[in-house]
């Protein structure tokens, strides 16, 4: 077989290289400032000038130029003739669905998100954390005029989701304290937690409860309450979600939605063989708005 060839710079001309004969710390380096790149990229800034990829992703210029066209060679990368600013190519969206439908709790899940909308009539997620956040793996949207934007692989930050809540509250103390030293609570809104005494007290009432709340916390527009997901193992492996306006889910509402939330998040734990979670019992204090 044929060794691959990657361009490797040596007495500043750059020449093919066989990949083999990279030592596999320098391969380690160019795959992570190529993932670097690659992630640059959001929802929000869906494309970017050379300057802002290189800002972002934390590279110089000139690195991030050659990563650029090595990326773009692949059909990782496209660059808008018209602007010359770079995005990801359509190449990494059939990868990402390739993903997505390979996760076999998306597929199990989809029922009962459809019928969790259809009681609600809001929107249902289900998602899972993410070392950038939580990332959606799934969306079905609400049947209504007003709905929110977001789709499957969008990241929200943990602490304003009631997603990630859901996913934080469940992991060890180590795990939680390793989580919050690398991670910065950033002020969304107001509401949002900016300490971790204040999240760490709300997620002793999501252990205590079995669910999790966001009201006005990653927007001041939208509530949302969110169900933790056991696989076979006990371990909590997503969550499902309803998200809706602020203005249709009011604080005596939750108590209702919670225990429609955590019935279909259970109807995934049993289709995953994962162990059954009782539904909430009393209303919770009414959120801060």
């Amino acid at each position: 077989m044929q060794a691959r060839l990657t361009p490797v710079t040596r007495n500043k001309h750059t020449i093919p290289v066989p990949l083999n004969e990279i030592s596999s710390g320098d391969r380690s380096a160019v795959v992570s400032k190529a993932a670097a790149v690659l992630f640059a990229f959001t929802s929000d800034h869906p494309e970017l000038p050379l300057r802002d990829v290189a800002k972002r992703a934390g590279l110089p210029p000139s690195t991030t130029r050659r990563l650029l066209v090595q990326l773009a060679e692949v059909g990782l990368i496209s660059q808008q003739p018209a602007t010359q600013r770079y995005r990801l190519s359509l190449q990494l969206a059939r990868l990402g669905a390739v993903a997505l439908s390979a996760f076999d709790i998306v597929e199990l899940a989809r029922p009962a998100m459809a019928d969790l909308r259809d009681k609600v009539g809001e929107a249902s997620i289900l998602g899972r954390l993410s070392g950038s956040g939580v990332v959606y793996l799934a969306v079905t949207d609400a049947a209504t005029p007003i709905r929110i934007a977001i789709q499957a692989g969008d990241i929200r930050p943990a602490h304003g989701s009631s997603i990630g809540k859901v996913m934080l509250a469940a992991m060890t103390s180590s795990e939680l304290d390793a989580w919050l030293a690398a991670h910065e609570l950033t002020p969304v809104t107001p509401n949002a937690h900016t300490t971790e005494d204040s999240l760490q007290l709300d997620l002793a009432d999501v252990r205590r409860r079995g669910y999790a709340l966001n009201y006005r916390e990653s927007s001041l527009e939208f509530a949302s309450v969110a169900a933790p997901i056991y696989d076979h193992t006990g371990t909590v492996v997503a969550a499902l979600s309803i998200v809706g306006p602020a203005y249709r889910i009011h604080p005596e509402q939750l108590t209702e939605v919670a225990s429609d939330v955590i019935a279909a998040a259970s109807r995934v734990t049993d289709a995953l063989g994962g162990e059954r979670v009782a539904a909430p019992t009393h209303l919770p204090q009414p959120p801060t708005t």
